[in-house]
């Protein structure tokens, strides 16, 4: 099978929805709000991607959430762009 290298409009809303809770610290209130949602749709597309295991794991290791934090490159801005 051919590897995946496209990235997807689920995708990138995952990695938003992670970087929005690593940088406010966990606090779903506050990531919600820098995502312009509601409380209530941040925690059902957490549920939705499954997304709590990877949350527990960020929390637990500063270090794969200063990773987590970094900007898109421009080859992968200009990737999702034009996807």
């Amino acid at each position: 099978q051919p590897e995946q290298t496209e990235t997807t409009l689920e995708d990138i809303e995952m990695r938003c929805i992670l970087q929005a809770m690593a940088k406010t610290g966990f606090n779903r209130t506050r990531a919600a709000n820098l995502l312009g949602v509601t409380r209530r749709t941040l925690s059902y597309r957490i549920g939705k991607y499954g997304l709590e295991d990877k949350l527990a794991c960020l929390q637990a290791d500063p270090g794969a959430v200063a990773e987590l934090v970094q900007p898109l490159s421009v080859q992968e801005r200009r990737r999702d762009i034009c996807a």
